[in-house]
């Protein structure tokens, strides 16, 4: 087996296989059992690719997650504990620790199994980008969910046009930037989404 000579390769079963690596004998039949390894630069491609995205997505996660923390009690710091604000920084705060949590347990238990996923199904080293695979091919839920754990997110347009719109992201995303730029036309938009699709109709 001659991928078993590649230094990257090592590593990676040096640290998480490390049971297979010992025996080495038999380390191919265990990568066709866990991995469906087939013996060609393909596969060690598909591992090492995959290994890399999936641990730099980690660290990017992590990384933003604690930049925002940090930011969240630079603010609380200039402020009164007993105004909205405060409370509203402080659940922010909250919500992103136990982000940051499940984050680092999917770090510690489950990547390496994602990856494995990933090796079998034969994806690429890069995330879909578009469709509906975009909304599955993620490693946790705060890839899709990350905007929820910023303070300054507005959670009340977010509602509105969540339900006028049937959870279309992009166009909620609009309005949020609409209603901070031209709140007449937002509340405009409101209503003509309103009219167009006939809501409540039966009680008007």
């Amino acid at each position: 087996m001659d991928n078993i000579n590649n230094e990257i390769f090592k590593f990676y079963m040096g640290t998480f296989e490390q049971n297979a690596l010992e025996d080495s004998d038999n380390i191919e039949e265990y990568l066709k059992k866990e991995y469906k390894y087939e013996n060609n630069n393909e596969f060690m491609n598909s591992l090492i690719n995959n290994y890399i995205l999936v641990q730099s997505e980690i660290m990017r996660d992590l990384k933003e997650i604690n930049n925002r923390i940090k930011q969240i009690d630079e603010q609380k710091a200039e402020l009164n504990s007993s105004t909205y604000q405060f409370r509203k920084l402080e659940y922010c705060k909250r919500i992103n620790l136990q982000e940051k949590e499940k984050i680092e347990e999917f770090f510690t238990n489950e990547s390496i199994e994602h990856i494995k996923e990933r090796v079998i199904n034969r994806e690429k080293w890069e995330r879909a980008k578009s469709g509906v695979k975009k909304l599955f091919d993620i490693p946790y839920e705060y890839v899709n969910l990350e905007r929820f754990y910023e303070p300054t997110y507005d959670f009340s347009t977010d509602v509105k046009f969540r339900f006028l719109l049937f959870q279309n992201p992009s166009e909620i995303e609009n309005k949020i930037i609409l209603k901070s730029n031209d709140k007449e036309k937002y509340y405009a938009d409101i209503d003509l989404v309103i009219k167009e699709k006939k809501y409540f109709k039966n009680y008007v």
